[in-house]
C-alpha cells in the first residue's frame, strides 16, 4: 500500500493546476521515487481528472468518481498531461470526466485505487495491458497470423479434466473454444504449422494426463475441429511444454520421465534426461535450435539440438519460472524468465547474468506462461484473473506518436529526414518510428508517407 506523506500543489507548464498527495512507499522492488496521486483541473468547467503516476517509471493510472460508482482504467489515449525525456518524464494521457470538487475527490475510493497500484504490473519502458480473457489459461502458442492459442486447466494445482482449449483472434479480445471435443488436461499447446505430427498443417497440439494418472496423451486439433489422439504413453505421462524447432521437429518436456522428448511424426523418443530427481518444466528454443530447459530445481540448463548438455547451470532462480527467448526488437534476443510466485520478470544475457526488468505479475495461482507473439510483444497468462496480458514498448518520449515528426516542430520535412538518416542502423528511440528496435527502410517509409 502507498503511504501519504504530504500535500502537494503545483502548476504544470501546460497550464493545468495539480492538487494531490505524493507517496514514498510502494510495492517492494517497484518504486524508487514514489507515486504521485492527485486531481488535475483544466480550464474547462466540466473537466476533472483523478490520476496517479509512478515517478520512477512513468506508469500512469486514472480514475473518476460519479453517481456513487468508482471506475479505474489504464490511461492509453488522448492528450498528454506533460511530456519530456529521461526516466522521470511522465507519459500520460488523461481522459475527461464530469468536474468534481476536491471534497468529492477526497471521497474517491482511495483504498481500491491504492490496492490496484500495489499489485500493478510494472515493466519500465513498456506498457502492460489486458490483451484477452480466457477462463483458466495455461500455456500459450501463436499461429503465424497472430492468433493466440491457450491451453486450459480449471484446477489451480492441475487436474485431468477434459476441456477445450482457447483461441484469441489477432488484436485480442474474448477467447473462443476450439475443437469438436475436449481433451484431458490440455495445459500445453503449440501450433503444428507444417503438419509434422498428423499431416494436417495448422493443427494445434496439446497433451496431458488421463484421469487415472498412470498414462498420458499427445493429441492434435485440426483446423476443422476434429481431434486426433496421436499417441498415449505410460512413459512420458504428463506433458508440460511443447515446442517446434526450426526443422519442424517437435520437442516436449514430460515431468515424471525427467526427460525432454522429440518426434518428427513417429513415436516420441527421449532426447535428454535431467539429473535425478529433477523434472523438466518449461523449455525454449534459440534461433540455432539450442534448447533451454528449466527444471524443478529452478535451474536453466542448455542443450544442443542433438541433446548434448552445453551448460548445466546457465542461470538459477529462487522460484519456479516460465521462460522464453525473445525474438529481437525492443526485447532483444535474451532469455526472459517470469517468477510464477513473486511475478518478477528477469532478463538473462548470454553469460547467464540476470537483471530484474519487471514486477507485479505474481499471486496465488497466478502466472502460468510467457510467450512472444509474431508482433514481437511479450504475453503473460494469468490463471487467477482469467486474463492474458500484453507487454509492449512505450512510444518514444520525444516522439511518442511515431508519426514521422521526429523533431516535433509540427511538420514532417527535410529536417526530420536528416535526423532519421543520421540514426540509420541504430536503435534511436526518436527515429525508430515503428518501434522494431532499429532505424531502417520501414521507418523511412513511414516518414515519407507523412511528408508535409
Amino acid at each position: 500500500m502507498l503511504s501519504v506523506k504530504r500535500e502537494l500543489a503545483s502548476r504544470r507548464d501546460d497550464g493545468r493546476t495539480l492538487h494531490g498527495t505524493s507517496g514514498t512507499s510502494a510495492p517492494p522492488g517497484e518504486m524508487q521515487l514514489g507515486w504521485l496521486v492527485g486531481l488535475v483541473e483544466t480550464d474547462s468547467p466540466n473537466t476533472t481528472h483523478v490520476f496517479a503516476f509512478n515517478m520512477s517509471d512513468c506508469r500512469v493510472w486514472e480514475g473518476c468518481v460519479g453517481n456513487l460508482e468508482t471506475s479505474r482504467r489504464r490511461a492509453t489515449g488522448g492528450t498528454r498531461l506533460c511530456r519530456g525525456t529521461g526516466p522521470l518524464a511522465p507519459r500520460s494521457c488523461l481522459m475527461s470526466y464530469p468536474r468534481l470538487s476536491v471534497a468529492a475527490v477526497a471521497g474517491f475510493s482511495a483504498a481500491l485505487l491504492m490496492a490496484d497500484l500495489a499489485t500493478a504490473q510494472s515493466v519500465p519502458g513498456f506498457e502492460v495491458s489486458t490483451y484477452g480473457t480466457a477462463a483458466d489459461p495455461r500455456l500459450m502458442g501463436f499461429r503465424p497470423d497472430g492468433t493466440l492459442i491457450i491451453g486450459r486447466d480449471p484446477v489451480c494445482n492441475g487436474g485431468a479434466t477434459a476441456v477445450k482449449v482457447w483461441s484469441v483472434a489477432p488484436g485480442g479480445g474474448n477467447a473462443v473454444e476450439i475443437g469438436n471435443t475436449g481433451t484431458n488436461d490440455p495445459d500445453p499447446v503449440v501450433v503444428d504449422v507444417a503438419g509434422t505430427m498428423n499431416g494436417v498443417p495448422g493443427s494445434v497440439l496439446t497433451g496431458g494426463l488421463f484421469p487415472s494418472g498412470a498414462s498420458g496423451h499427445l493429441s492434435a486439433i485440426r483446423p476443422n475441429g476434429v481431434v486426433d489422439q496421436l499417441f498415449t504413453s505410460s512413459a512420458w505421462i504428463n506433458i508440460v511444454d511443447l515446442k517446434f524447432d526450426s526443422t519442424n521437429r517437435l520437442l516436449f518436456s514430460a515431468a515424471e520421465s525427467r526427460s525432454v522428448w522429440t518426434s518428427t511424426g513417429g513415436a516420441p523418443a527421449i532426447l535428454f534426461t535431467l539429473p535425478n530427481p529433477i523434472y523438466p518444466t518449461y523449455i525454449s528454443l534459440a534461433s540455432d535450435d539450442r534448447i533451454f530447459a528449466v527444471g524443478t530445481d529452478n535451474v536453466v540448463r542448455i542443450y544442443s539440438a542433438n541433446g548434448t548438455e552445453l551448460d548445466a547451470n546457465f542461470v538459477s532462480f529462487s522460484e519456479s519460472v516460465a521462460i522464453e527467448i525473445a525474438p529481437g526488437g525492443a526485447f532483444g534476443t535474451d532469455l526472459y524468465a517470469l517468477g510464477r510466485t513473486t511475478g518478477t520478470l528477469w532478463r538473462v544475457d548470454p553469460t547467464g547474468t540476470k537483471a530484474q526488468v519487471g514486477s507485479g505479475f505474481g499471486g496465488a495461482c497466478g502466472v502460468q506462461d510467457i510467450a512472444f507473439g509474431p508482433d514481437g510483444n511479450l504475453y503473460v497468462s494469468v490463471w487467477a484473473s482469467d486474463s492474458i496480458l500484453r507487454v509492449a514498448p512505450l512510444g518514444c518520449p520525444t516522439n511518442p506518436d511515431g508519426d514521422g515528426d521526429i523533431n516535433d516542430d509540427g511538420a514532417v520535412n527535410g529536417a526530420d529526414l536528416g535526423l532519421l538518416l543520421g540514426a540509420w542502423g541504430t536503435a534511436s528511440c526518436e527515429a525508430d518510428l515503428n518501434d522494431d528496435g532499429v532505424v531502417s527502410g520501414a521507418d523511412l517509409g513511414i516518414l515519407l508517407g507523412a511528408w508535409g
